[in-house]
C-alpha cells in the first residue's frame, strides 16, 4: 500500500460522514468530520508531494481548516470569521489562477463561450445575493466583496480550461465549480430557507472541493517541477 493512501481513505470516509450526518441534521458531527477532510487532505497533498510544501498552500489548509471549525465557538462573529477565511483562501488560490491566465492566448473563436460562461456564472451570483437572506446581521459589503471573488476565480477557471484541457485545468474548475455551488447552497440553506437536501448539497460540494483542490496542487506542482 502506498504512503498517501491511508489518508485518502480516512478523507473518503470522513466526507461520507459529513454528508449523512448533514442529511440526519446533525450539524456538530457533520462539523467535525469536515474537520477531519481538511485535515486528511493535507496530509495527503503532503505525502503525495514528496512531504514538500510551500507557505502559501499551509495557510490555505490552515484557513480551511478553522472556516470548518469556528462556528463551534457559537459566537455572532463566527459567520464573519468564516466568510473571512474562505474569502482569504480563495484570494490566494485567485493569485495563482491569474498568474497562470496571463500565459495564456485567447482566441476570438473562444470569446462567445467566454461570454456566456461569465454572464451565467454573474447572473446565478446576482439572483442568490438578491434574495430577502434572514439572519445576515454584518454588513452585506462582505457578501458583495466575497461573490466577486468567488466569481473572479470561477470565470478564469473556466476560459482557463477552455484554452487548455490539461489536468491541471480540469481539477481547477472542478474545484472552482464546488466553490460555487457549495457557497450558493450554503448561502440558501443558513440564510433563506433551510432545507436539508441545500444543506447536503453544500456539504457534498464542500468536502469533494478539497480533493479537487490537493489534485489541483499536485498537478501544478508537477507541471512547475517539468518547467
Amino acid at each position: 500500500m502506498k504512503a498517501n493512501i491511508p489518508s485518502l481513505i480516512i478523507y473518503a470516509l470522513a466526507a461520507a460522514s459529513a454528508l449523512i450526518f448533514s442529511l440526519m441534521g446533525d450539524n456538530l458531527l457533520s462539523l467535525y468530520s469536515k474537520a477531519i477532510v481538511v485535515s486528511s487532505a493535507f496530509i495527503y497533498y503532503f505525502i503525495t508531494n514528496n512531504y514538500k510544501i510551500e507557505i502559501t498552500k499551509i495557510i490555505i489548509f490552515i484557513l480551511s481548516f478553522i472556516g470548518e471549525i469556528i462556528v463551534l465557538l457559537e459566537s455572532k462573529n463566527a459567520i464573519v470569521i468564516m466568510i473571512f477565511c474562505f474569502l482569504s483562501v480563495y484570494s490566494i488560490l485567485l493569485k495563482n489562477i491569474i498568474k497562470d491566465f496571463f500565459k495564456l492566448k485567447i482566441d476570438k473563436k473562444d470569446f462567445t463561450t467566454i461570454l456566456v460562461s461569465t454572464i451565467l456564472i454573474i447572473l446565478l451570483i446576482v439572483m442568490v445575493l438578491s434574495l430577502k437572506l434572514e439572519k445576515v446581521d454584518f454588513s452585506f459589503s462582505i457578501f458583495v466583496v466575497y461573490a466577486i471573488v468567488i466569481a473572479l476565480l470561477s470565470v478564469l477557471s473556466i476560459i482557463s480550461y477552455i484554452k487548455q484541457n490539461t489536468p491541471v485545468f480540469l481539477n481547477l474548475v472542478l474545484m472552482a465549480g464546488c466553490f460555487l455551488i457549495s457557497d450558493i447552497f450554503y448561502v440558501l440553506n443558513y440564510f433563506y430557507l433551510s432545507l436539508s437536501a441545500l444543506r447536503a448539497t453544500a456539504v457534498l460540494t464542500q468536502v469533494l472541493s478539497y480533493y479537487f483542490m490537493v489534485r489541483y496542487f499536485l498537478e501544478r506542482d508537477k507541471l512547475t517541477s517539468i518547467k
